[in-house]
């Protein structure tokens, strides 16, 4: 009996692994690693996918055949089309490369492959609203390795019509004039790790969330990732500007911190591949 789902979080520097039971309706294994470097896609692919999968089984003595399904939650910008990587600054590598099909083949279940940033949006909104996780509307906004997000709009995932709403980022800021991975000089996310613009960084954040709470009209904002969780100052910069802005505005809009920090990923995709998304 398939009583077994596997979530994945791929992100350009942890790999996040979680094996989830239908019957318990909860994680039953969870395994993070550092990102392992190959010489080919296939090689990264069959390393920080298909090998943690299989170890993760074996952890908990689960034989493939009670495997339902995969969803991969995936930091680069992913073409749902065709099931690959676009493009992804991190690991140009795994561009174009069919990840989509080659899981479904490897391992012979149903895969979902979806961003990261509107996994992580649905994992926030089923710590927020629970079973009815639908029924509330949020922005997420995480901030890691890159920056990135995802958005609940309406009571339903939004994806837009590229599949690449919420991808923060890559967002032009005119006073930056550096290179980003993506080939852009001008990207929010390109200054991300410079310390010395911390603050620079934190109040163009706050004034994109802001702005898209402000024009959707959703009321709730949560911020995650790496980076927020090691640099409280970074943190309290986009808290403090944000609060600024709607103290001028009716609207009771809010903004917080994470809950679920590198588990929202796992929680989304897991719960998109419950539903058939």
């Amino acid at each position: 009996m398939k009583n077994y789902l596997i979530g994945m979080d791929i992100g350009g520097t942890h790999v996040r692994t979680g094996l989830y039971s239908i019957e318990k309706k909860m994680i039953v294994e969870y395994n993070k690693i550092s990102f392992i470097q190959g010489e080919t896609a296939k090689e990264e692919i069959e390393a920080n996918i298909c090998e943690q999968i299989l170890r993760v089984l074996y952890q908990k003595q689960i034989s493939l055949n009670s495997l339902k399904g995969i969803g991969l939650s995936m930091a680069g910008n992913v073409d749902q089309n065709i099931g690959c990587v676009h493009r992804w600054p991190n690991h140009h590598l795994w561009e174009g490369f069919p990840i989509y099909n080659y899981i479904r083949e490897y391992f012979h279940t149903p895969v979902i492959v979806e961003d990261d940033g509107n996994c992580a949006a649905v994992g926030e909104s089923m710590e927020q609203y629970g079973d009815e996780h639908y029924k509330g509307n949020l922005i997420y906004c995480t901030i890691g390795t890159g920056i990135g997000g995802g958005i609940i709009l309406n009571h339903r995932l939004h994806k837009g019509e590229y599949g690449m709403a919420g991808e923060l980022g890559h967002l032009s800021i005119p006073e930056v004039h550096k290179l980003c991975g993506c080939g852009k000089t001008d990207c929010l996310q390109s200054i991300i790790t410079d310390k010395h613009m911390e603050e620079k960084v934190g109040r163009h954040i706050a004034d994109i969330l802001y702005q898209l709470a402000y024009i959707l009209d959703i009321p709730k904002v949560i911020v995650g990732g790496g980076r927020i969780e090691y640099n409280q100052n970074l943190f309290q910069y986009i808290v403090s500007i944000f609060n600024q802005y709607k103290e001028a505005d009716h609207r009771n809009y809010s903004i917080e911190k994470s809950k679920l920090y590198n588990k929202n990923g796992i929680l989304g995709v897991i719960e998109l591949l419950r539903n058939g998304q």
